[in-house]
């Protein structure tokens, strides 16, 4: 078990800020898991998932307990939203942007495809460069995907 603590940034004047730890949950699917995060105080959380009318739902449902929170501007602490994307490709966000990634059955889930070990590569690759240097991965297996 890893963890997860909040990063220091500087305000404009210079001054040391503590930042919320950001949290990348891939593969979110119709989970609750977030929310209870979000409850426990982890309120910054990005969630995606390749399932539009999924992405769709659960927006619905954050909106609905007051916990959608989009991101307005920069180095905001407070973010929580859904977002339609393939864990292959999240070249939407910048290298380093998340101290955690979260996932709690997208591998499994991409193992049992034709080409499994090659999306769980690209998968791996775009964690690695979206995770700052806490390096924090939070997954049912480990990084060798050798499991069957």
């Amino acid at each position: 078990i890893t963890t997860i603590t909040p990063t220091t940034t500087t305000t404009p004047s210079g001054t040391p800020k503590r930042r919320k730890p950001r949290l990348l949950n891939v593969g979110c699917g119709n989970s609750t898991m977030s929310e209870e995060l979000y409850g426990d105080g982890f309120t910054s959380i990005v969630n995606i998932d390749f399932a539009p009318n999924v992405i769709e739902h659960m927006t619905q449902r954050a909106k609905q307990n007051g916990i959608l929170h989009p991101p307005q501007q920069p180095q905001q602490d407070d973010l929580f939203y859904y977002l339609t994307m393939d864990c292959t490709d999240m070249s939407a966000f910048a290298d380093q942007s998340f101290d955690g990634i979260l996932d709690k059955g997208t591998v499994d889930s991409i193992m049992c495809s034709l080409d499994g070990d090659e999306m769980i590569d690209r998968m791996y690759s775009e964690i690695s460069r979206l995770l700052n240097k806490v390096r924090s991965l939070s997954s049912p297996f480990s990084l060798s995907h050798s499991r069957f």
